[in-house]
């Protein structure tokens, strides 16, 4: 049940998405932007992530993802990849005018998700991959109660998911820069228009 107090996850990848508009976020990315999002902004709804081959992933997102297309909110485009489609995502002119509504709703947790999203995209450059892994390192060291490279290492493959070292490091650094913003509570801004 949604709390009128907290941010709806719908409001959430609205305001997701109007970080950098012009630049469309790929599906994975969403995930774990969402992810860390929720992990690190208390007022947030709650969402079910689970392990998934990507890193945690939740259904409920998928879900209002097509809801929120389906309602020409959210433009979906593909573009080929290594092995498969790529789907990009970027707000339509309807969902531009619903996620400002929700900035002005929730500007305290705009600007965090402003510097998350931001953060993530200084430290990974918002690569799949790059930020897929830092995902898992959060995920395990939550569920492990570790922070350690090597007993993140240790657990992975519990989840399926095969990880180097040097993927953990910087996993570990981004978690790290992550969570020094939520203690400090650092907001940022985003532009009006």
């Amino acid at each position: 049940m949604l709390d009128s107090k907290k941010m709806s996850p719908y409001n959430l990848l609205y305001l997701i998405l109007l970080v950098d508009r012009d630049i469309p976020k790929l599906r994975s990315a969403l995930h774990d932007l969402a992810y860390f999002c929720h992990s690190y902004i208390p007022k947030i709804d709650d969402m079910d992530f689970e392990p998934h081959y990507r890193g945690p992933y939740s259904a409920q997102l998928s879900v209002m993802l097509v809801e929120m297309i389906s309602c020409s909110f959210i433009d979906e485009n593909t573009r080929p990849g290594p092995a498969h489609q790529r789907y990009h995502y970027l707000l339509s002119d309807a969902g531009k005018r619903l996620a400002l509504a929700a900035k002005a709703r929730h500007e305290r947790e705009c600007g965090q998700i402003v510097h998350v999203v931001g953060t993530c995209n200084s430290m990974t450059g918002l690569h799949p991959d790059r930020l897929s892994q830092a995902a898992k390192v959060h995920y395990i060291s939550k569920e492990h109660n570790t922070g350690s490279v090597d007993e993140i290492l240790e657990h992975a493959p519990e989840y399926g998911w095969q990880m180097e070292k040097t993927d953990v490091a910087a996993g570990i650094d981004l978690v790290k820069t992550l969570e020094d913003m939520a203690q400090t509570g650092r907001p940022a801004s985003v532009p009006a228009h």
